[in-house]
This record gives structure tokens, C-alpha cells and sequence, in this order.
């Protein structure tokens, strides 16, 4: 069996996944949330929105490829967007929490709130888009295959996206 390395996942979906703990590690570390305030929390926000929507998509791509389901486009979709927005709304709760119990400034305001889940509005929308693409050209089985299992040659495969 020959390994196929040539992934068709572009630079611009992995990069997300890779760099939205880096940029809030480093925007504490370096205190950018505050000398930047507010264009790095917005961008750390997109980056994050965007690395978790593909970390999700993956975990879905992994659990229909183990269980042999090729779960429909428009339920991952949905699932990959509704994760995202959960996880978003859950943080800013808790930076609301974690400030009243500790006098902290995680949370700023209302406004700044309302923003952050905008962009993580935005940023979750462009990678169900970019998805949405993958799906109607190809099975979740097919890139189940070509991204994780490696399995380059899916040609005898039958499928594309459901609906």
C-alpha cells in the first residue's frame, strides 16, 4: 500500500488550527491585549473562531470515518458553525464569571463582547463556506480518506457531498 502525503487541505485552512493558542499565549505574555486593544483581541478571535471550526470538522471527519457514516453536508455545516458559536458564547460568559469572582478585566464591556462574537461570526461562516465547497465535491468518507487515512487513490470510491 503506497502512502499519498499530498494533502488538498491549502495553507490558508491549517493555518487557524496551528496559531490561535499562540496568539493568545503570546497576547498575554506580551500584554497585546492591551497595547493593541481592541484589533489583537478581534484578530485572536478570528484566528480562534477559524482553528476551532476546522478542529471540529476534523473530529467529525474522524468519527464518520471510523463509523463508516457519511454523515450528511448540511448536518455538518450546521454542527461545525453551532460548535463554534456554543464555544464562543460559553468563553465570554466565562470572562464575565471569572471577573465578577476575581476582579479581573477579561471581560471589558458589553460592546466588546458583542464584537468578539461578530468576528467569531464571521470567521466560523468563511470556514463552513470554505467546507461547504469540500462537501459538494466530495464525500465525507472520500476526505476522510485523503486527509487523515491517507489513502490517496479514492477513485473506485462512490459519493460526493450530501446534501
Amino acid at each position: 500500500m503506497r502512502r499519498d502525503h499530498r494533502h488538498q487541505v491549502s495553507l490558508a485552512d491549517e493555518i487557524p488550527a496551528r496559531t490561535y493558542l499562540v496568539m493568545h499565549t503570546t497576547g498575554g505574555i506580551f500584554r497585546f491585549y492591551f497595547t493593541l486593544y481592541p484589533i489583537y483581541d478581534k484578530a485572536c478571535h478570528v484566528v480562534a473562531a477559524m482553528g476551532i471550526a476546522f478542529l471540529v470538522f476534523v473530529s467529525i471527519l474522524v468519527l464518520g470515518g471510523l463509523t463508516g457514516k457519511n454523515f450528511r453536508r448540511g448536518i455538518v455545516i450546521v454542527s461545525v458553525f453551532a460548535t463554534v458559536m456554543v464555544l464562543g458564547l460559553t468563553w465570554e460568559y466565562a470572562e464575565l464569571r471569572l471577573d465578577i469572582s476575581s476582579g479581573s478585566t477579561y471581560f471589558v464591556n458589553l460592546y466588546d463582547s458583542v464584537f468578539d462574537i461578530i468576528f467569531n461570526i464571521i470567521a466560523s461562516a468563511y470556514v463552513a463556506a470554505i467546507l461547504n465547497e469540500y462537501l459538494k465535491k466530495e464525500s465525507l468518507l472520500i476526505l476522510y480518506r485523503r486527509w487523515i487515512h491517507w489513502r490517496g487513490d479514492v477513485r473506485g470510491l462512490s459519493g460526493t457531498g450530501g446534501s
